[in-house]
């Protein structure tokens, strides 16, 4: 859930708030995914993500891969 008040009740009832490219990090981590590849192809859909918190993400991803 995206939407502020969606998750300040999540966090009000105790659980964990996530957002869409730390569930998609978290599935790259897991190696069920190609984080490049679906943060790209995200990119072309009318999703509205913070292209500071992609270059991030992408970055944590690259370093991930590199101490492999």
């Amino acid at each position: 859930m995206d939407d502020r008040t969606g998750r300040n009740a999540a966090r009000q009832c105790g659980l964990a708030v996530v957002g869409t490219i730390g569930l998609l990090e978290q599935a790259a981590i897991r190696r069920l995914i190609e984080l490049p590849t679906v943060l790209a192809r995200l990119r072309q859909t009318n999703a509205r993500l913070d292209p500071e918190l992609i270059q991030a993400a992408l970055a944590r991803n690259q370093a991930r891969r590199q101490s492999r």
